[in-house]
C-alpha cells in the first residue's frame, strides 16, 4: 500500500487483539519513529518508550479513567502495546518540543 492510499484509508482503532505485536513489527514502528524530524535535530532530547507490561499498562489505565473522571474509562482500549513519545523542554523556553512529541 502506498502512503497516499495509507492515509486516505486509515481509521481509528478501539479494539485490539490481545497478543502481542512481535518484535519485528515493534522496531519497524520505532524505527518510522525515530525517522520523524524534530526540530532543531535535538534527537537527544526526544525519547520513545514502549510499555508491554500488562500491569503497567492496567496502572495508566486506572490513573487515566480517574483524571478523566470515568474510572471505566480506558484510554487505550486495551492494546497489549503502548509507545509513549516524549521530550525535554528547551532551555530557551521554545514550545517545539510540544511539536516534536505531536
Amino acid at each position: 500500500m502506498d502512503t497516499l492510499t495509507a492515509i486516505a484509508t486509515r481509521r481509528s482503532t478501539r479494539v485490539y487483539k490481545p497478543e502481542q505485536i512481535s518484535d519485528s513489527q515493534l522496531q519497524t514502528v520505532l524505527a518510522a519513529g525515530w525517522a520523524s524530524p524534530v526540530g532543531h535535530g535535538a534527537y537527544d532530547e526526544l525519547y520513545i518508550s514502549v510499555v508491554q507490561n500488562p500491569k503497567i499498562l492496567e496502572n495508566f489505565a486506572e490513573y487515566c479513567g480517574q483524571a478523566f473522571g470515568n474510572p471505566k474509562y480506558n484510554p487505550f482500549y486495551g492494546a497489549p502495546t503502548l509507545i509513549v513519545i516524549s521530550a525535554k523542554p528547551k532551555d530557551d523556553g521554545q514550545m517545539v518540543y510540544i511539536a516534536d512529541v505531536g
